[in-house]
């Protein structure tokens, strides 16, 4: 797989709240966020 298409996955993932991305000297690292009812964003159905 490529980084192009594995960032675009992070990317909708982070959008459904079910990821976030924290950028760290130059890196960024996913983490999965613990309560997926608590997101922000509401998924369309």
């Amino acid at each position: 797989m490529s980084k192009v298409r594995a960032w675009r996955i992070v990317r909708r993932l982070e959008e459904k709240g079910l990821v976030e991305v924290v950028k760290v000297k130059g890196r960024n690292i996913v983490r999965l966020r613990r309560n997926f009812n608590d997101s922000s964003t509401q998924v369309a159905s």
